[in-house]
């Protein structure tokens, strides 16, 4: 939950200071996707193979929030 809470305080600082009107993450980790889906974001794509890590081929995951998505979040 302390990651969760940084996610959202850096969240609230980019939208609320400084002026962003989208947030896009890109990650080729499993729990990162389900810590980003758990912090409001929507998974956006899954790029098959596009990067490898040691030596296998891993997907990279494209996900996304708005800050009207994060207004909800936080009513």
């Amino acid at each position: 939950k302390p990651a969760r809470e940084g996610t959202r305080i850096g969240l609230d600082y980019g939208f609320n200071q400084l002026g962003f009107e989208q947030v896009w993450a890109s990650t080729p980790w499993p729990i990162a996707v389900k810590h980003a889906l758990a912090s409001g974001f929507t998974k956006i794509a899954r790029l098959p193979g596009l990067t490898k890590i040691d030596g296998r081929e891993t997907d990279i995951h494209v996900l996304r929030i708005t800050k009207e998505e994060f207004s909800c979040l936080r009513q």
